[in-house]
């Protein structure tokens, strides 16, 4: 706990975020998301695991995104590509998330 604005308040300084969604009215109005950690790494190596990618093609979508991609890669990527694109939508039409 600490001591702000002369109100006593809970501080979480570090925690394991399992899922995350951000929503337009959350149920504390007061809660803020003051910083958000970024790891390209991580993001690449999620690439290879789940979508099968090359750690060359992964690094391709994780800086210059599906263009850098298809450009590339060749039929395969392509094939990834439309893949990556099909579950943005799904994902878009099912949730009502803009891209």
């Amino acid at each position: 706990f600490e001591e702000r604005a002369g109100r006593r308040v809970r501080l979480i300084k570090e925690a394991e975020l399992w899922e995350a969604s951000f929503v337009p009215f959350g149920m504390n109005p007061e809660a803020q998301v003051l910083s958000v950690k970024s790891d390209i790494r991580l993001f690449e190596k999620a690439l290879r695991e789940r979508m099968g990618l090359s750690q060359k093609e992964a690094a391709a979508v994780a800086s210059l995104g599906y263009t850098a991609l298809r450009r590339d890669g060749g039929s395969e990527a392509t094939a990834i590509v439309d893949e990556l694109k099909e579950i943005s939508t799904l994902f878009t039409h099912h949730f009502g998330a803009s891209q």
